[in-house]
């Protein structure tokens, strides 16, 4: 399941690489860390956080709206 937790520390996996890491947990902070990894030279990493319980659910609720209007 892509929704397990690795356990993995991406900023300090960013570091041993010294890629410039940032971190968004919501659309601000994603827009925010896109425009500053977009203006900066160098390779960028930014690590997005999702409520996994909410993913599932908003893939869910789309792909049952998606299977109701192909049955149309």
């Amino acid at each position: 399941n892509w929704l397990t937790p690795t356990n993995l520390n991406i900023q300090q996996a960013a570091a041993l690489f010294n890629l410039n890491y940032q971190t968004a947990t919501c659309l601000q902070t994603f827009i925010t860390a896109l425009d500053i990894a977009l203006n900066n030279s160098g390779t960028q990493l930014i690590e997005i956080i999702v409520d996994a319980n909410l993913s599932v659910a908003q893939h869910k609720n789309y792909w049952h709206t998606v299977a109701e209007l192909a049955a149309r």
